[in-house]
């Protein structure tokens, strides 16, 4: 939304999911932060939540997490 591109000075030429949370999980360790913007998951893009969850939970086995961080683009490798 708007709001979360205002509140997290993402451009709105980045598409993909805000992280706007974080907790003790495996985000946490692959060191994903609030702000990141979850641009794919194995190659294939993600827009909404519900893309990131099916694209993560497709496999048990790590997953390369493509993730915009300002202007810069990370991958992160992130187990189950």
């Amino acid at each position: 939304s708007d709001t979360l591109r205002r509140q997290y000075s993402i451009s709105s030429d980045v598409s993909g999911v805000i992280v706007t949370a974080t907790g003790r999980g495996p985000g946490a360790s692959a060191q994903i932060r609030v702000g990141d913007v979850i641009t794919s998951v194995m190659g294939q893009p993600v827009d909404t939540p519900e893309a990131f969850r099916t694209a993560y939970d497709s496999t048990f086995l790590p997953v390369m997490i493509s993730v915009r961080r300002g202007v810069d683009q990370r991958t992160f490798v992130v187990g189950h």
